[in-house]
Order: C-alpha cells, then sequence, then structure tokens
C-alpha cells in the first residue's frame, strides 16, 4: 500500500481504504485534491505509466486477481486480458511498453514479463521457490 510518485512529479498513487474496499487513489501535490479512480472491492498494487497518463494494477475478480488500468484522470477504464493464473503486483518497465508481475498458478508464485495489454507472456525467473515482488 505504499504510495508512488507520479512520474511527472505532479502527485502520487495510493491505495485508499473505504470501509472494506481498498481503492485506487491519485492525489495532486499542489492542490492536496484527492481523486479516488476505482469501486473496488480489492484494487491494490498501483503502477503508474512512466508517461504518468496510466495507471495498471490488480484487481479481484471472482477467486483470483487480474489486471486492470485506468486512465490518471479516472475517465477511462479497463480489464486487460490476464493470463489463467492469480495476477498481482504489476510493475512498468521503463520504457511503457512492458510489465513486471507476480503469476500464481498451483500453488506457486513467479515473475513474468508481460506486454502492457496482457498478452506475450515470458517468464523472468524460473526457480523452485517462490518469487514475488515483482515491484
Amino acid at each position: 500500500m505504499s504510495p508512488q510518485a507520479t512520474p511527472d512529479g505532479k502527485g502520487f498513487v495510493f491505495v485508499r481504504r473505504d470501509g472494506g474496499r481498498f481503492l485506487i487513489a491519485i492525489q495532486d501535490y499542489a492542490t492536496r485534491q484527492v481523486q479516488v479512480l476505482t469501486s473496488g472491492p480489492l484494487d491494490e498494487s498501483p503502477s503508474i505509466a512512466p508517461n504518468s497518463k496510466l495507471i495498471i494494477y490488480a484487481a479481484q475478480q471472482g477467486p483470483r486477481g487480474i489486471l486492470a488500468g485506468v486512465s490518471s484522470d479516472g475517465r477511462v477504464k479497463q480489464r486487460l486480458v490476464s493470463p489463467a493464473a492469480d495476477v498481482r503486483e504489476p510493475a512498468w518497465a521503463p520504457d511503457g511498453r512492458r510489465l513486471a508481475v507476480t503469476l500464481t498458478k498451483d500453488g506457486g508464485s513467479q515473475l513474468f514479463l508481460i506486454n502492457a495489454d496482457g498478452s506475450g507472456v515470458q517468464r523472468l525467473i524460473s526457480s523452485g521457490g517462490i518469487d514475488t515482488e515483482a515491484s
């Protein structure tokens, strides 16, 4: 639930708890205005694109986590195609074209690199243990 500064330096993105829901929000440094961008119930691990325009986050859909995106102004919301696994902890690559994510399937978690649209899944680390914390 750590806040993440926007690359343009104008604010930060964070997870806001509202009752039993966890929502993605953004706060402007100058105005201190907070804008809630998602509607939950369990939105977490926001990662803002290098151009500050899109926030990718993990959202709960049924029994598993999926990737979702929201524009930094909250106007555009989308669910990304996610691999058939529980997806968590997205982190943008510096070029803004790919994401590192944690995928959990069959009880094991591994780090993967995927395209920003959710396609092109590629394992980053292959080990017998659990690899987590993409960001």
